[in-house]
Order: structure tokens, then sequence, then C-alpha cells
């Protein structure tokens, strides 16, 4: 997928809010977006979308 080229971003949650976003970004060469695998990791932004995601997810209830 083109957009897998920006890597993978994994949004932290505090108390249900989303507070931060790392992403990982593989280095050339290599597929995987793994730490152990020379990724690069990269400071991001909550985006509006992370807000929506966790709104519909907090819709759902809680979880066991």
């Amino acid at each position: 997928m083109p957009a897998a080229a920006d890597g993978d971003r994994r949004v932290i949650v505090l108390d249900g809010e989303p507070v931060g976003v790392i992403r990982r970004v593989a280095v050339a060469g290599e597929f995987r977006c793994n730490m152990a695998a020379g990724a690069a990791v990269l400071a991001d932004s909550v985006s509006p979308r992370d807000k929506h995601i966790e709104q519909r997810c907090r819709a759902l209830g809680p979880s066991h």
C-alpha cells in the first residue's frame, strides 16, 4: 500500500482520551515498522480522525 511508506501510527490513550501519537517508519529496504528492525520513531499529533475513532469506541461501551 502506498500509504505504508508513511509508517504506522500508535495512538496513546489515557483515561479514554487520545493524548499523543507516535509514528514508526521503516528504514529503506525494509517493510516492517518494528523498532527492532531499525524503524525510526517520530512524534506525531492527535488528529480529528483519532478523536472520532475514540468517540466511536467509547460509544460501544467498556470492554471486558
